[in-house]
């Protein structure tokens, strides 16, 4: 993924859920070892990583609506970290104060999980990682701009589109029906 180097971060995205039940760690938005919004058995959570050792701030929220649309938020400000459920601030805890801002490094940032690891089952749209805090008026005001637009788009359907190409199907060559030894018969 892209550089990032700050003293502040922020992750937002809006995320649909196919199941109500969650288990393991299922990701939204995840740089391994730096941040996460992910899920923790079925907690929303947001992580940051300070000198290797993860700091939580956890929803404790275990139940999810599958097919709603939630707006998330994570906001880390130099000296604490926040949480967002729609809008709504659901937690804020102290998190250390970074001597050197939040790194960039060559791992890759994931959304929606990695390979193998940490699946999401359902939809994350309009997934985000601002490199300064967004205030609380910023979350509720994307919030807000983000229930208009699903309200306005309510009745749009989309289509389930594959991904990827599909090889072509296997198919034998033809061969001519002989008796290429007496009493035995090549059939394909």
């Amino acid at each position: 993924g892209p550089s990032l180097s700050s003293e502040a971060l922020s992750l937002e995205a809006w995320v649909k859920l196919d199941t109500a039940g969650l288990s393991g760690f299922p990701t939204i938005i995840r740089k391994d070892g730096f941040y996460a919004l992910r899920f923790g058995d079925g907690t929303l959570g947001f992580l940051l990583w300070f000198d290797g050792n993860p700091v939580r701030l956890e929803t404790g929220r275990r139940a999810w609506e599958p097919g709603r649309w939630y707006h998330f938020a994570g906001v880390y400000d130099g000296s604490s970290m926040s949480l967002y459920i729609d809008g709504v601030p659901v937690g804020t805890a102290p998190a250390p104060r970074v001597a050197d801002p939040i790194e960039a490094s060559p791992e890759a940032c994931l959304i929606g999980g990695g390979p193998g690891r940490y699946p999401f089952t359902g939809a994350i749209d309009e997934a985000r990682i601002y490199s300064r805090a967004l205030s609380t008026a910023e979350v509720q005001a994307r919030h807000a701009a983000g229930r208009e637009s699903l309200i306005a788009q309510k009745d749009i359907m989309v289509k389930d589109t594959p991904v990827g190409d599909r090889p072509a199907p296997f198919r034998k060559p033809e061969r001519e029906i002989a008796m290429p030894k007496d009493g035995f018969l090549w059939i394909d």
